[in-house]
Order: C-alpha cells, then sequence, then structure tokens
C-alpha cells in the first residue's frame, strides 16, 4: 500500500481551536499555491510538528532490517507528517504486509503514540472487506511504535482522478455504494473517520472486478466511547485536523463532530468523483475553509451522462453536503439507501420514475432546508391547516357568494301581512249597530235610515246616514269599488245638509283616501290618477282638523296616508314634512294618554307606563309608517319642540315613550344619512331631541308586547324592524369611528366604538326573538325566516362571532333556496 502525505489526529470538541500561528504560515505559505490535497495539522501554542528530520531518519535506517526476526522491510512506501510506510515481508508465511511506524521526533510525545495505538486498536475492531485489515501492532527497541496492516495492490481514488478526470457515472455509483458500506461499518462500531480523501479509497482489483473499495488511514479518526477506548484523553491538545477540500463546515468551525460530518466529507467525493475537481477550492487553506462554512459548488452541467440522472445524483450530493448537519442524510445508511435506489432505477431504465425520485429528493431538500428536520410534520401540519382553511373558503363563498342571499334593502317583512291601513279606518268608524238587534248591519242601517225619515228628519240627511254606513259596510267586506261610490256620494250628500266639515266627514274623507290607495296597487288602472285623488282626500282631511276642528290629534292619520302617497309619487322632501308634523303631535297624545291613565288608575308617576287597547291599531299604523320611512331615509324627526332642563329629565323606566330621558345623553340617532347625538343641549338646556326608526320600532314593539303578547306576530315583527334599525345605527356609528380615527380623535372614536357594539347587541337580541317568534306562523313564515336568520348572521358577524354569523347564514341559505 502507498502511503500518503502525513497525516495527524483531529478531536473537534468546543473548547478546541485552530491556533492563529498556524494558519497564519499555512495561508502564507500558499498564497501563490492553490491547496493540495493534504491533511492539515493545528497544535496549541508551544508545540510543534515541524521539527527537522534527524540524518539517520534521512537515510532510513529501517530498509533492509528485520523487525523482532519477524517481518523484514523490504522499501520505503511513503511518509507524512506522523508516521512513515514501509513494504514488508512476514518470514513465516512470506506474505507481503505494510508496516507503518512513527517518527522517532514524536515517539516522546505521549498524545502521538496514544493516538497511533488509537488508529491500531480502531481499525483492529472493523471487520468488514472494504476497510483494511491491522495485523499487529507493538513498539520497536528504540520505542517507535508500529502497526502491521493489509499490503494493497491498486491504485488511490486520487490517482484515477487525476489520470480519468471525470469518472462514468455508473462506476461513481459502484464505488460510493462500496465506500459507504466501509464507513457505515466503522459508524457503528463508533468509529468516526475525520479525514475521508479520494487518496483514502484505494481501488483494488479482485477477479473481475477492477473496483474493489478499501477504506484506508484512520491516523485522525475519533474514538467514541461505544469503541471500547476513552477518547477524553486525545481531546485535550486543541488541534483540529482535516482536508481543507473535504472538510465539513463544523469541522472548519472547531466543532463537535459526528457521523454526519463523514457524510459530508462522502458528498465531497461523490462530487469530485463525476465532476473531476473538487466542490470547492480556494486559493488558500483559509480561503478553502471559508467556502466550506458558507458556498455550495456549482451545479453539475459538464457531467456527461442523462441530464436526469446527473440532477438525482446531484440532489443526494448537495444534500449530502446541506451546511446545517440537521439538513444532511442523518446516517450512512441513508446515503447508501439513496445512491442504491438511484443504480437501481437507472439500471432498470424506470425514467418516469427516477424523474420523480428526483423531483421528491429536490422538494424534500428544500423543504428540510427551510423547516429543519421536522419537516415532514410541519408540512403536514401546514397541509391540514391549509386543507381546513380551504374548506371553510368554499363553505364561506357558498354562503356569500353574489345572488346567494337578498339585498338588504329587499329583506322587508311588511307591516300589512299582519294589519292593513283598513283595519284602522275600519276600526274609526261609527258604532252601525247602536239599538236594534238586526240579522246583519246593513240591515240595521237601513232600518235607522227608514226611522230616521219617519221621525220627520230630511231626506237628504237619512240618506246620507245610509249611505254613510252603508259605505263602511262594503269596506268591512272589502268591497273596495262600492265602498269608493257610497263614499264619493256621502260626502257630496253631506255637504248638502251642511255637515260637510264634521267629524264624519273627516272619516269619510280617510276611509275614501285609503280606498283610493287600495285600487292604486291592483293592474291595469291609471295608479298615478288614484294616487291624486287620495292625496286629495287626505288633505281635505287635515284641512277640516286644522281649521274646523282645531284638532292637530285628529289629522295624525291623514297625515300618515299623505306621507305615505308622497313617498310612492317620489316627492320625499314632502313626505318628510308630513310625517314630521306627525311626531310631535303623536308624543303629546302619548302624554296625554300617560296622563289620564295615571289619573284614572290612581298611581305614582313613578310606576311603569302601560298601553291600552283604545287606540292600540291607530298608533301601530304610525309607528310603523314613521318608522319605515325613517329607515329608508335615514332620516331623525325632531319629537320636542319646546325647551326643557336636563335636571329634569326623569329616568328611562318611567319616563313616558317618546319623551326625552337621562340616558338618552349617550344614545345616538341616524341623521341624514350619518350618526348624531339624540338629545342635543346648549347651557343645560335642550334644544333638539330627535327620534329615528329606533325609537319609532321601539316604542312599536311595546305596544304589541303588551297589548297582543310576547308572542303574537305583531311584536315578531315590530322587534324584527327594531333589530333593522339598530343595525343601520351600529353601521353607521362604525363609518363614524373610523372616521375620527383617521383625524386622531381617538377618544371620541372609542366612545363610537363602544356604542356600536351595544347597539349590535341590542340588535341582535332582537333578531334572535324574531326568528323564535315568526317560527311559530302556520303560513308564509319561511321567507320571513330566512329574512331573520340573514340579518341576525350580519350582526354576529360585526360583532366577530364567527362560528355564530357563518351557522345562522348556512340555516338561512337553506330555508330561502326551499321556499323560493
Amino acid at each position: 500500500m502507498k502511503q500518503k502525505k502525513g497525516t495527524a489526529d483531529q478531536q473537534t470538541d468546543p473548547d478546541l481551536q485552530v491556533s492563529p500561528a498556524a494558519v497564519e504560515n499555512e495561508a502564507e505559505g500558499s498564497k501563490s499555491t492553490p491547496i493540495q490535497e493534504r491533511t492539515v495539522v493545528t497544535s496549541p501554542p508551544g508545540e510543534s510538528f515541524n521539527e527537522p528530520l534527524t540524518q539517520p531518519e534521512r537515510e532510513d535506517q529501517w530498509v533492509g532490517k528485520t523487525l523482532f526476526g519477524k517481518y523484514e522491510i523490504v522499501e520505503l512506501l511513503g511518509e507524512g507528517g506522523m508516521s512513515r510506510v514501509y513494504k514488508a515481508r512476514q518470514i513465516l508465511t512470506k506474505k507481503f504486509v505494510a508496516l507503518k511506524m512513527l517518527h522517532k521526533h514524536l515517539s516522546s510525545n505521549w498524545q502521538m503514540i496514544r493516538r497511533f495505538q488509537a488508529e491500531a486498536q480502531s481499525s483492529s475492531h472493523l471487520t468488514h472487506p472494504h476497510i483494511i485489515t491491522v495485523y499487529d501492532f507493538g513498539i520497536t527497541e528504540n520505542s517507535q511504535p508500529y502497526m502491521v496492516m493489509e499490503y494493497l495492490e491498486g491504485r488511490p481514488l486520487s490517482e484515477i482522478i487525476r489520470t480519468w478526470g471525470q469518472l462514468d457515472v455508473e462506476r461513481c455509483m459502484k464505488i460510493f455504494d462500496q465506500a459507504c458500506q466501509a464507513l457505515e461499518c466503522a459508524h457503528e462500531n463508533g468509529v468516526l473517520h475525520r479525514d475521508l480523501k479520494p487518496s483514502n479509497i484505494v481501488l483494488v482489483p479482485i477477479s473481475d472486478d477492477p473496483d474493489f473499495v478499501k477504506l484506508v488511514d484512520f491516523g485522525i479518526a475519533k474514538i467514541l466511547p461505544k469503541a471500547g477506548i476513552d477518547s477524553l484523553e486525545l481531546t485535550q491538545s486543541g488541534d483540529v485536523f482535516g482536508s481543507p477540500l473535504y472538510m465539513s463546515p463544523e469541522q472548519c468551525l472547531g466543532r463537535m463532530t459526528d457521523a454526519r460530518s463523514d457524510i459530508y466529507s462522502m458528498g465531497c467525493l461523490m462530487y469530485e468523483a463525476l465532476a473531476g475537481h473538487p466542490p470547492l477550492i480556494g486559493n488558500n487553506m483559509l480561503e478553502t475553509m471559508h467556502k466550506q462554512i458558507s458556498e455550495m459548488p456549482s451545479s453539475l452541467g459538464d457531467v456527461k451522462a442523462d441530464v436526469r440522472l446527473v440532477k438525482q445524483l446531484e440532489e443526494i450530493i448537495f444534500k449530502a453536503m446541506a451546511k446545517d448537519p440537521e439538513n444532511r442524510f442523518q446516517s450512512v445508511r441513508e446515503l447508501r439507501a439513496a445512491i442504491e435506489e438511484t443504480r437501481n432505477q437507472w439500471k432498470e431504465c424506470s425514467t418516469l420514475a427516477a424523474t420523480l425520485k428526483r423531483a421528491s429528493s429536490k422538494w424534500a431538500r428544500i423543504f428540510q432546508n427551510r423547516l429543519g428536520k421536522q419537516w415532514k410534520l410541519k408540512l403536514a401540519c401546514a397541509a391540514v391547516f391549509c386543507f381546513a382553511m380551504l374548506h371553510y373558503s368554499l363553505w364561506f363563498y357558498s354562503l356569500y357568494r353574489p345572488g346567494s342571499a337578498p339585498d338588504e334593502t329587499s329583506r322587508e317583512i311588511p307591516w300589512t301581512i299582519v294589519q292593513n291601513w283598513m283595519n284602522v279606518i275600519v276600526e274609526d268608524s261609527p258604532n252601525t249597530n247602536p239599538v236594534w238587534e238586526q240579522s246583519t248591519e246593513l240591515e240595521a242601517f237601513r232600518l235607522f235610515a227608514r226611522r230616521a225619515v219617519a221621525t220627520g228628519q230630511r231626506k237628504t240627511q237619512a240618506q246620507w246616514k245610509e249611505d254613510y254606513y252603508e259605505a263602511y259596510d262594503f269596506l268591512n267586506r272589502g268591497h273596495i269599488e262600492d265602498a269608493i261610490e257610497h263614499f264619493e256620494k256621502g260626502i257630496q250628500e253631506a255637504n248638502a245638509v251642511n255637515i260637510g266639515r264634521s267629524m264624519d266627514c273627516v272619516r269619510m274623507y280617510n276611509a275614501l283616501a285609503v280606498c283610493y290607495l287600495a285600487k292604486s296597487q291592483r293592474p291595469n288602472v291609471n295608479r298615478e290618477a288614484l294616487l291624486r285623488r287620495s292625496l286629495l282626500c287626505a288633505d281635505k282631511a287635515i284641512e277640516i282638523c286644522d281649521k274646523d276642528l282645531n284638532e292637530l290629534r285628529l289629522a295624525m292619520i291623514p297625515l300618515c296616508i299623505k306621507g305615505h302617497v308622497l313617498e310612492i309619487l317620489g316627492s320625499d322632501k314632502e313626505a318628510k314634512q308630513s310625517y314630521s308634523a306627525i311626531v310631535p303631535t303623536l308624543v303629546d297624545a302619548i302624554g296625554a294618554h300617560y296622563g289620564r291613565w295615571f289619573a284614572t288608575q290612581r298611581k305614582e308617576p313613578t310606576d311603569k307606563f302601560e298601553w291600552d287597547h283604545a287606540t292600540a291599531a291607530r298608533y301601530k299604523l304610525l309607528f310603523c309608517s314613521i318608522g319605515d320611512f325613517s329607515l329608508r331615509h335615514k332620516y331623525a324627526l325632531k319629537s320636542n319642540t319646546w325647551p326643557f332642563l336636563i335636571s329634569s329629565l326623569r329616568p328611562r323606566e318611567i319616563v313616558q315613550p317618546g319623551a326625552a330621558c337621562r340616558e338618552d345623553k349617550g344614545e345616538y340617532v341616524v341623521v341624514n344619512g350619518s350618526i348624531q347625538p339624540k338629545l342635543i343641549a346648549v347651557k343645560g338646556i335642550v334644544q333638539d331631541y330627535m327620534l329615528d326608526a329606533a325609537d319609532q320600532y321601539s316604542m312599536l314593539a311595546s305596544l304589541c308586547t303588551c297589548v297582543d303578547g310576547q308572542e303574537s306576530r305583531f311584536t315578531g315583527i315590530a322587534m324584527y324592524k327594531l333589530g333593522m334599525a339598530l343595525k343601520q345605527r351600529a353601521r353607521l356609528l362604525k363609518v363614524a369611528a373610523w372616521t375620527a380615527l383617521r383625524q386622531g380623535k381617538h377618544d371620541e372614536a372609542m366612545t363610537y366604538f363602544k356604542a356600536e357594539q351595544r347597539y349590535l347587541k341590542e340588535a341582535k337580541a332582537n333578531f334572535e326573538r324574531s326568528v323564535d317568534i315568526i317560527k311559530s306562523w302556520r303560513s308564509s313564515s319561511d321567507t320571513f325566516v330566512a329574512f331573520a336568520l340573514f340579518n341576525l348572521s350580519d350582526v354576529e358577524m360585526d360583532l366577530f362571532q364567527i362560528g355564530d354569523a357563518l351557522q345562522s347564514r348556512s340555516q338561512a341559505t337553506k330555508i330561502y333556496a326551499t321556499s323560493w
């Protein structure tokens, strides 16, 4: 066996450092000469391995001599920094062996002796066909340690690469498969080679195999405790050993090494065998070591082979040469398995499998470099997370895609499905059967008229009475055309007998206005003309109430009819004026009722206000009509026109509906599409007190709960409408809050945000209650349940209750799809 250039042992514990003097000397001595394949030995200050050889050593005193009568030394094969290697003949067996002997000037260095002994013992522990065999170990008479090894007649891989340049890909895979087998055996026995390089892989021709691998030179091997040798004594010198062209980054940095350092060196050897040159070369030792720490080699683009096979081998090599040990193959067995799998794939011409394997290896290396050792677990967690996000995204899209739900403006539950304008007019009609008990009311009307004529009243007045009562009878039975005819006739007769400015005429004008309004909703009619007639009748009723009766409370119903008709005709400004005239009068009427109720019930003013049935239908119509107008146009109306002191305000629980209370100082209303305080005061005196849709619907819900019960249809719709108005308030408060935040008014923004959350919670409670009530209806409820659930979902989403919002939206979507 030909001995390579000098080697020495290495141990890379964290407390070991490269000698600065040695590094500088090496760097200065090689500035003009590229780094060659050699083992670098750095030692602590005060100890040198570069002492000159004595004259007898130069002349080689051992050639031609016999050692212990057993080994005849034939010739010198080579020498290095630690030892010389001789070719010797075993006298008894006539077999040639290699005899390695420590330099004489190192014989007094106990650490070198221990390293030499450790090499012999570690090699003797390794029994493998691809590892050189150590036969004997001892010390000569002049105290020089020696070992007897297997003599190899072959060539090192370094010489073959210099001769042939790039090696054949198949030949490379075969060589390194054997080298990995040898290295795997060494690692399993607790031995790290730490000086893998082409000159330490010898190719010996055996039979028909010219490339039988032998791994040699464990001179700087690291002995782990499992090998049966105490390695602690060999780590005290602070030395760093290795060949810079093949040293791992942790070796270059003087850190602890393990099996993955040998895997890095094996990757460097594979690269050089395929490319014909080492992977990383600097101008000197220091630069080369720096490249090993920070750079990756260039691609194997010049290798003459199938580019897919080269790419697959490149993935294996680059993974073996990863800078972080955690990103490399974690054992030689994994490296060997990757090489063997690649050989089998291309040997069987499985192009698809090889391509897939290459892609898999590439992505595996990328993920490991990016995510670390546990990349598979992290990738699986990321995949589960992405799948969940995709699932919820698709679910979210299916629920919120365009057209999956009606627009917010079309989610209207009309009040007329439970009570219409006709109910109010019929309720306001005169007593139709005061005395007589007849089979029908109409017969009672006619009998009343005949007896009026018989008692001496004028025929015209009697006829008016008959038409008056008969018109209400037709209206009560739903005969709109007949009712219109008799009401028009009755108004003419009333004017003829000078009662055209009476309360009865106000009732007839109201009824006639409602009949024209109802008729305008039919198909194939002159809609605008009928609406104009309805508007004219409402104006007549308002005029009579204002000028002749001097009672604004009686004008609330015709004002409400007028506002509704004007809104249909598109005159929103005039409709606003009509509704604005109702609100103060309505609050006064509630106050009057409030006072009478306390007087008749003899209760204290602190008791809770209770509605009664006397004017329930009229109040419901007014609250709902004004609330609908305010909600559609985002407008609030003034409740009080006179100033009063804030200190005189009572708590909310004892104040009459529609009147100012103490708690209103922190409330907001919707005015002209924006938000403003509900109660505006100057120097402690209230100037404006506003009521918007939420206030109107709140009074409507309170009235329906008291009069009709908590589970009635009226209550369900009132709560639904109240929820919509509160949601509108909250949305506008959010806009105001973000505007204040952009302007730097942080305290004002927080006040708006808190109010928004309060209104959203109130809206949610009302929508939930309305859903429960509407579900109890027997007919025409599915669509309205869906409307309520859609609005509930919107409010829950604004409250960031995502799970509840998605659940409500899912229920609403299913119900809405089946109802249509």
